[in-house]
């Protein structure tokens, strides 16, 4: 298993990118599942094309008060999933960034982190 930093990337009011020909997309290629880290600022959204179909589980942290959450997102096999966002105190690390990874694999998925920006 790897570690994957992903880019994080601004969508517009024009709508969402595009997920296969963005540069920043993430193409899965571990059959034992890479570990995603994505930045994130609570605006943060993970946009997955599913191929083979997994469970995706975040890491979550400990927030301030002894809180903790537990998530976990079945993707089906042809499915597109937008997971997020996620609340900063409760998943982030001490870098700012989420760890987000399949149960499985994720043999051809394409993986895109996005945010929207404050609309005009």
């Amino acid at each position: 298993m790897a570690e994957v930093t992903m880019v994080v990337v601004e969508g517009t009011k024009a709508g969402m990118l595009d997920l296969a020909g963005d540069t920043d997309t993430e193409a899965g290629n571990s059959s034992g599942g890479d570990d995603y880290l994505i930045p994130n600022d609570g605006k943060t959204v993970l946009v997955i094309h599913a191929v083979t179909g997994d469970t995706w589980t975040p890491t979550p942290v400990t927030d301030r008060t002894g809180r903790t959450e537990t998530l976990t997102n079945i993707v089906a096999a042809g499915d597109i999933a937008v997971l997020g966002p996620w609340l900063p105190e409760l998943w982030n690390d001490a870098n700012g960034d989420i760890h987000i990874n399949p149960t499985v694999g994720n043999v051809g998925d394409l993986l895109l982190a996005m945010r929207f920006a404050t609309p005009s």
